[in-house]
């Protein structure tokens, strides 16, 4: 069986980042959010600045432009190997690479519908209610609650459209995950026992 590799989406404020980095040290296993666009970076050769320009987010345009997407990015040499789409694919071979050379959590960039292929993933979606994601931002960046009520709606809305442009499903739509889990109703201690019993159950 290949590696085992759980994606976690999760809604701003959710805690579903810690909850993916506990569950990673719990098994023992990698543990990739931000550092995957450094090592993206790294094995492109592209500046992880626009990595970082372009995570999780996607311009707005009049025209809906279908993006192109390939798993053979484009090279080097190409006028457009540093365009959106192909920073995409970049990011999405790294996310392969990744999951063939070692089992892990991976938090966002649409890794779920990346590896569509891979025939040993969990997909998680965390999600909260508006007062816990309110809270954990307000103690997490120090904001009022009308600021951090701002940036979880805006977040959202980014990721939401990010990952529809790139995948072409609704981020939201539970029916994308095997597994969608309430923060605020279990807290991330009982988020990750939960997922840890069902990777057992699963292989059981």
């Amino acid at each position: 069986m290949s590696n085992l590799v759980i994606t976690i989406s999760r809604g701003y404020g959710s805690n579903g980042k810690l909850i993916g980095k506990t569950l990673a040290k719990e098994l023992g296993i990698g543990f990739y959010d931000r550092n995957l666009l450094r090592e993206a970076s790294d094995a492109s050769g592209v500046s992880e600045e626009y990595f970082g320009l372009n995570d999780e987010k996607v311009k707005f345009s009049l025209f809906k432009k279908k993006p192109e997407i390939s798993e053979k990015p484009r090279t080097p040499e190409d006028d457009k190997y540093v365009s959106d789409d192909n920073i995409f694919n970049l990011q999405a071979a790294h996310i392969r690479t990744i999951a063939g050379r070692e089992s892990c959590v991976i938090v966002g960039r649409c890794a779920d519908t990346v590896l569509k292929n891979h025939d040993n993933i969990i997909k998680i979606y965390v999600y909260a209610s508006p007062k816990y994601c309110i809270k954990t931002i307000m103690d997490m960046y120090g904001v009022s609650p009308t600021e951090a009520e701002r940036l979880i709606k805006e977040t959202d809305r980014e990721r939401s459209a990010y990952y529809e442009h790139y995948t072409g499903k609704k981020w939201n739509d539970f029916s994308n995950y095997d597994l969608c889990l309430s923060a605020s109703a279990l807290g991330v201690e009982k988020c990750v026992k939960l997922i840890k019993d069902y990777i057992e159950l699963k292989n059981d």
